[in-house]
């Protein structure tokens, strides 16, 4: 559960808009969010533009674009995910055991995941 949550953040700091139940906070160099439970995660960005959150418990997730413009989701266990756009519009995630998602959302705002 906490990993989910600290994913979620991540990906939070990169899609618009944030998600409703997360609070964030600018410091200098870095950003502290809280989620509506307590928790907290604190992010950077190096100049590369590599986007690494820690949260409380030591946990840490990195999120950085490739050259194709994919999402590569690394955590502190080395589990890798990548979260891209394929030519309809669908966001496919595949992680590094193979196991590929693709997911759109219909015109009534439900999420269809095959």
């Amino acid at each position: 559960m906490k990993k989910l949550a600290l994913t979620l953040a991540a990906l939070t700091m990169l899609a618009t808009p944030a998600a409703a139940q997360v609070m964030c906070r600018d410091d200098v160099g870095r950003v502290t969010c809280y989620d509506i439970y307590g928790n907290s995660v604190v992010g950077t960005k190096d100049v590369l533009g590599k986007a690494t959150w820690v949260d409380e418990y030591g946990n840490q997730v990195s999120v950085r674009r490739d050259v194709l413009g994919n999402r590569i989701i690394e955590d502190s266990d080395g589990n890798r995910t990548s979260v891209r756009r394929d030519v309809l519009g669908n966001t496919v995630v595949t992680d590094d055991r193979g196991n590929k998602s693709s997911c759109r959302v219909d015109l009534l705002g439900k999420a269809r995941c095959k």
